[in-house]
């Protein structure tokens, strides 16, 4: 594999540290991880390998007795720095593979690396008039159908990769469901097409198969998983593995095998859309593209739907996590304490501290 050149403003990667990068990209790959992970990865390690160089020289040999290493950038992270816990746990997984995997070194004791706490937080929930408004003003056309995204996270509950990543053999109109591919997690799962959808995604499917037919004649594929590709190298070329929410143009270099490929619309053109709608109503930190998947989840829960059922349609892993859209305090004392606390009448001076 050809060395990449990683640089920031200040320092540049050394070859040596370049082969780093190189070993660790072809570890991801063998152990099957997602693109998405082998970039983070990569990420993680650059800023590690920064790090480490502003110290001074690093030297290949030195990454056999990484443990002194692997903890004070840690400990950077944690106290420097003052980067979330998520992060950390993002960099510690990420060192953590680079070193056994990729390099091959053992690894001590990590028990008393400084890691934060992750603070339990509760989802973003708008009312479902407020979602549905926002999704009413969003751009649409068939070559970015951003509304039509935001729709099916909303009215199905997916995350927005795993809308982006629908292909046509996962639709199925006859029994209205979509068969969600590699969600997080690596899984698939099963999510119902609402009838209202219908439409709007036969509309979207048109279009992208005259783009599927275009990219046959003028030699453009589509991307489709490495493992499978090997074993069927027609698939690039047919219609059922041809993405339904296409990007506009190909991408000239695929990030693994370098060909030219047609990928799915950009999440980053997604959200970019729903930012910019969400800014002009003042409701920065408020709503983001992840917060129609929430509505979706909260809307059932108010139907009275049981909550292994939602979390099936979520595609949660446990139970645990789909609770977080559950108030039971709440709901259980509020008859309670409005019969306690009745409403006041409007001519009821309402006193500070009362």
């Amino acid at each position: 594999m050809k060395s990449r050149c990683y640089t920031s403003s200040s320092i540049k990667l050394t070859p040596a540290q370049s082969e780093v990068i190189d070993r660790l990209r072809k570890a991801c790959r063998m152990a099957g991880h997602a693109y998405s992970t082998e970039k983070t990865y990569v990420d993680c390690t650059v800023r590690f390998l920064r790090w480490w160089q502003a110290l001074g020289a690093f030297q290949r040999a030195s990454m056999t007795v990484p443990e002194a290493k692997f903890k004070g950038y840690l400990s950077h992270l944690a106290n420097n720095r003052k980067v979330s816990k998520v992060t950390q746990d993002q960099a510690f997984n990420a060192l953590r593979f680079l070193f056994e995997k990729a390099m091959e070194v053992k690894l001590g004791d990590l028990s008393g690396i400084p890691r934060g706490r992750r603070n339990k937080r509760l989802p973003q929930i708008v009312e479902m008039e407020v979602a549905e408004d926002i999704l009413s003003k969003l751009p649409y056309s068939p070559t970015v159908p951003i509304r039509l995204v935001c729709a099916v996270m909303l009215r199905c509950g997916l995350r927005i990769n795993e809308a982006l990543n629908i292909r046509f053999k996962d639709i199925n109109f006859k029994d209205g469901l979509i068969t969600v591919r590699c969600g997080k997690g690596n899984k698939d799962r099963i999510a119902v097409l609402p009838c209202r959808l219908v439409p709007g995604l036969q509309m979207q499917m048109r279009y992208a198969e005259t783009l599927w037919r275009s990219d046959v004649e003028n030699g453009i594929p589509c991307e489709v998983p490495e493992s499978l590709l090997r074993k069927y190298p027609h698939l690039e070329r047919s219609r059922p593995w041809f993405f339904i929410f296409p990007a506009p143009r190909p991408c000239p270099h695929h990030p693994r095998s370098g060909k030219r490929v047609r990928w799915h619309l950009h999440a980053a053109t997604v959200q970019s859309a729903v930012f910019s709608e969400v800014k002009s109503r003042g409701l920065e930190g408020v709503f983001r593209p992840h917060t129609f998947r929430h509505c979706f989840a909260d809307t059932l829960r108010k139907q009275g739907v049981d909550m292994r059922i939602i979390q099936e349609l979520l595609g949660h892993e446990c139970l645990e996590t789909t609770m977080i859209y559950t108030h039971p305090a709440a709901d259980s004392a509020r008859l309670t304490i409005d019969r306690i606390f009745p409403m006041m009448q409007p001519s009821t001076p309402l006193l500070c501290g009362a």
